[in-house]
């Protein structure tokens, strides 16, 4: 019935449901269960920004530092079709585009200024000018796909139980 799984971003995780598997006996209830599944869709999405943020992003995963990263972590909008209710959370943009590399880790790769002379930045303190530098490379702390995986058996138990009380209203 309810289906957890990555979203169609490399950045985002998602839930669908397919309410075609309701079934017949449901149909009259059709309505009132698609209403019932989209505010849990919304409530499960601002659910797990907040788990992302609040725990996943303040040390138990990743240390904060500017808070872009926690700032770029946002519910999708949700969505109903005739046979689906989409809904996700999303992390990145143009604030924080690291998220993609710390989400899935990034290989060791040559950093190059482009639209300026030389790239600026401080280690301990000290201003840094350079060229180019190499970037060792980091490993993949899934803080969001971690998160989904580690609520999966909750929010596929809230999506059951916001059924059953739909059909029964």
């Amino acid at each position: 019935m309810a289906t957890v799984r990555p979203g169609p971003y490399r950045e985002a995780v998602g839930v669908t449901i397919d309410t075609s598997a309701v079934g017949p006996y449901l149909e009259s209830k059709t309505s009132a269960v698609k209403d019932a599944l989209a505010a849990k869709m919304d409530f499960t999405t601002l659910r797990l920004q907040k788990i992302i943020v609040d725990d996943k992003l303040q040390g138990q995963l990743l240390n904060h530092r500017t808070g872009n990263l926690g700032g770029s972590v946002r519910p999708t909008e949700t969505t109903v079709t005739e046979t689906e209710i989409d809904g996700g959370v999303v992390a990145g943009g143009t604030g924080a585009p690291y998220a993609r590399p710390l989400e899935y880790g990034a290989r060791a790769h040559l950093i190059q200024a482009v639209n300026a002379k030389a790239l600026h930045f401080s280690i301990n303190g000290k201003e840094v000018f350079a060229k180019s530098v190499r970037h060792p490379g980091n490993r993949a702390y899934a803080f969001m796909r971690g998160t989904l995986d580690e609520e999966a058996s909750n929010i596929t138990a809230g999506f059951q139980d916001a059924v059953t009380e739909a059909a029964r209203s």
